[in-house]
């Protein structure tokens, strides 16, 4: 059931990753064998889709993070093996990672 999620979700954000651009946040990686911290990437579509994935590492666990994203966005959907604490506020995405070494992929779209 979680890769036929994770296909349906990919097939959603499929455009937003072939015709977008992307900007990083998190923490400064200074071991690539042995991160920790987070990461976080924005990805917004030609389209005004926004594409979000959270990395947590060593010790980011109970860490919340917040990356700006377009302002007049909602969240459709969400693909991650835990429930993460995910949320707007204005033009924020919030999270807050409930473990190490976790993923969280967010798809925002234009409310309608």
């Amino acid at each position: 059931i979680v890769i036929d999620r994770g296909i349906v979700f990919y097939h959603k954000i499929a455009g937003i990753i072939k015709r977008g651009f992307t900007k990083r946040y998190g923490t400064d990686i200074k071991s690539y064998r042995h991160p920790e911290g987070w990461q976080g990437i924005v990805r917004i579509g030609d389209d005004g889709r926004v594409f979000a994935l959270f990395h947590s590492f060593h010790g980011a666990a109970g860490m919340e993070v917040a990356v700006p994203v377009p302002e007049g966005l909602e969240i459709t959907d969400i693909y991650s093996c835990e429930t993460e604490h995910v949320w707007l506020d204005e033009n924020k995405l919030n999270i807050n990672l409930i473990k190490d070494l976790q993923a969280v992929a967010i798809l925002l779209e234009v409310k309608k």
